[in-house]
């Protein structure tokens, strides 16, 4: 049985399964069936499981070794991906070991190594790195001894873009992309090598990174990878919004929640609302933005999720930053940081340290603040980190303004804080669509009066001017950026009460309520 494959090879599955009339043929392609929508359709997925698995495991105690009976393993094993997906892990363990109690390699010789591949999403579901890959190097080993082509480099791509998405710097992203005259069979792989190479572009070259998620959510899309789809679109968007444009960022977004509704899988539900709760503060939402991220952690804190929780108390302490509310915004950083040590990306480590410090210096704790800026430094100087420059010079800029510190041994310039002012604004422009903000400008304007140079501080203040008016425009003529975010709103809490709940029920009827809209929604580009 293929790993993944085409809508149109499901549909002749469906046409068979509609013609057919009960015996063997029809376990089979239900289990079949069950198998390929197991990311396409979870609840369909584990419906149909449910409907075979009597008939499988009566076959089992009286045929033993029978065709019926050979469906067991696949038919677990498309149940414990399902569950995982629906963050029900225990449910996924347990599959897990009935497929592997099960399994029959006469009937169904690449079951055992697709029980690898399966035990590495339950792994990443859970956040265990190390047994992600471990499980991944199962798999290899296996499809390297069984000479699979196709599972063997789909395996070994996965390895790569797990190695990438925790660690971008570890190798150069022109070696992890597909080759240019792709092979159909090779569709799934190049998903996830291009996916890979996008994290390794993440750091050096946002803009670049922005198409390399863009294509590989295509690809994705076209083999029925939904969570490698929908988690690109999102990188994507995030990339898009770090770069200033919102209306784009809230295309992407809107897409990958529409997608992520219609799975009914409550964390991907709730990585949306992340992404949206950071867009809402740059669109100066913050009230909004505050009870969107407040309703991701809650829904989160009764079933831990590690990076993906960090990721949303991160986000809400920006936004209490914002608001002026350091105190609070301290609390969420503190709870943050250890879980993104512990989740071993140091992509996301690095970008939230930056953070942190900010946060640090704004609560009036210039000593640590200096610590976590160092630590930063270090990480972004060591793995090339080039897009993280500019915002790490700013937050030393901040930091040198608001206290009397150690000038930088380099420094030519009148004080500190314009040192690492003018140093963030050119890191900044070496970035291709960079738009620097206004409060880094306004900030230039007035060291350089502070130092008495009225001349360079007129010409900041009059970029300053034309920053503002275009970051004004922007903010109003992005109402469908607006209305993209809040029309998520009515939906969240269903989602929110699913996930904290496990009602994998409500989970289902959020997922066909948004169905028609996600088979609607336009691919974002």
């Amino acid at each position: 049985m293929d790993l993944h494959t085409s809508q149109s090879e499901i549909d002749a599955l469906e046409d068979v399964l509609r013609h057919s009339a009960a015996g063997e043929g029809v376990v089979a392609t239900k289990v079949a069936l069950a198998w390929h929508l197991r990311q396409r359709d979870s609840a369909r997925t584990l419906k149909l499981v449910r409907d075979v698995m009597p008939v499988v495991r009566a076959a089992r105690s009286t045929t033993h070794g029978d065709a019926v009976a050979s469906c067991h393993a696949r038919a677990a094993l498309a149940a414990a991906e399902a569950s995982a997906l629906y963050g029900e892990v225990a449910e996924a363990e347990r599959c897990l070991l009935d497929a592997r109690a099960n399994l029959n390699a006469p009937w169904d010789p690449q079951a055992e190594g697709d029980a690898w591949l399966v035990e590495s999403l339950v792994a990443r579901t859970r956040g265990q790195v190390e047994r992600t890959l471990s499980a991944l190097r199962q798999a290899s080993r296996f499809f390297e001894r069984t000479q699979d082509r196709e599972r063997l480099a789909i395996t070994r791509a996965w390895i790569e873009f797990e190695n990438m998405a925790a660690r971008p710097e570890s190798a150069a992203s022109d070696a992890l992309a597909p080759p240019a005259n792709g092979d159909e069979t090779m569709a799934a792989r190049d998903a996830i090598l291009v996916a890979a190479r996008a994290y390794a572009l993440s750091c050096r070259n946002p803009a670049a990174a922005t198409r390399a998620f863009a294509q590989a959510a295509d690809l994705a899309h076209a083999r029925g990878l939904v969570l490698l789809e929908v988690t690109c679109t999102l990188e994507s968007g995030a990339a898009i919004h770090e770069l200033g444009d919102y209306d784009r960022a809230s295309r992407c977004f809107d897409a990958a929640a529409l997608r992520a509704r219609a799975t009914g899988w409550p964390a991907l539900i709730v990585a949306c609302d992340t992404y949206f709760g950071a867009l809402l503060c740059d669109l100066g939402a913050f009230d909004e933005s505050r009870r969107t991220l407040e309703a991701a952690i809650e829904s989160l804190s009764a079933r831990p999720r590690g990076p993906l929780l960090a990721h949303a108390r991160a986000a809400l302490a920006r936004t209490l930053l914002a608001t002026r509310r350091p105190a609070e915004a301290l609390a969420q950083m503190d709870a943050a940081m250890p879980l993104f040590r512990a989740a071993d990306g140091l992509r996301d480590l690095a970008a939230n340290l930056i953070v942190h410090a900010r946060v640090l210096a704004a609560a009036l704790q210039p000593a640590r603040a200096a610590d976590v800026l160092a630590e930063a430094r270090t990480l972004v100087d060591v793995l090339g980190f080039e897009s993280m420059r500019a915002r790490l010079h700013q937050a030393h800029a901040d930091l040198h303004h608001r206290f009397t510190l150690a000038p930088p041994a380099d420094m030519t310039l009148p004080s500190a804080a314009l040192h690492f002012a003018e140093a963030a604004l050119a890191h900044g422009q070496r970035q291709v669509g960079w738009i620097p903000r206004a409060t880094l400008l306004d900030f230039l304007a007035e060291r350089w009066a502070d130092a008495g140079d009225h001349e360079r501080a007129y010409a900041y203040a009059r970029r300053t001017l034309a920053a503002r008016e275009r970051e004004t425009d922007q903010k109003m003529s992005y109402p469908l950026a607006l209305l993209r975010v809040r029309r998520h709103a009515e939906v969240r809490a269903v989602a929110g009460q699913a996930f904290a709940l496990g009602d994998r029920n409500a989970a289902r009827k959020q997922a066909e309520a948004s169905a028609p809209f996600a088979q609607r929604a336009p691919r974002p580009h």
